[in-house]
This record gives structure tokens, C-alpha cells and sequence, in this order.
């Protein structure tokens, strides 16, 4: 299964960036693997990105209690100063 999400930053005057703050968790890795990209960690102005997660399953057969997993994908994204775009605001 793959899931494609797409980041806008609607700010006209402020970048942002994601890579630094991903978190990807998964409470089954036996039967499934799960992975992300991102398509450009820092997002201009008023510019996108997109997120792709990407869940596998590593074995089969696969029973209903084991079939399960809980995967989650967080990110946050922090502003880039302007002034000096290595250090953050």
C-alpha cells in the first residue's frame, strides 16, 4: 500500500522544513515493513512537497490477529529563517 500526501505551505514570506522532525512507527514488523520519502525537505514560500509512505507486507499467510499493525507517520515542519536559512527561526 502506498499513500501519497502533498505538504502546502501557504505562507508567503516564510520556508519551511520537515526532514529533521519525521516520526514513522509500526507494532508489527513481523508481517509488515513501513518506509517514507520526502520529495524535498524544504518547502519555499508558498511552494509544496509531498510525503510518500509506503507499507509492506513481509510474510504471509497472514491471520486475522496477526494481520493487524498500527502504523503511524508524523511529521512536523519548522520555519527557515530568512536571514540565514541554515538556522532555524
Amino acid at each position: 500500500v502506498t499513500m501519497t500526501y502533498t505538504i502546502d505551505n501557504h505562507e508567503t514570506d516564510v520556508a519551511a522544513t520537515i526532514a529533521e522532525k519525521v516520526t514513522l512507527t509500526n507494532d508489527n514488523e513481523e508481517y509488515f515493513t513501513a518506509s517514507y520519502t520526502i520529495n524535498g525537505a524544504e518547502i519555499a514560500a508558498e511552494g509544496s512537497t509531498t510525503v510518500t509512505v509506503t507499507v509492506t507486507m513481509n510474510k504471509t499467510p497472514v491471520t486475522t490477529g496477526q494481520g493487524t499493525a498500527n502504523i503511524s507517520f508524523e511529521l512536523e515542519a519548522a520555519p527557515v529563517n530568512n536571514a540565514n536559512p541554515e538556522d532555524p527561526a
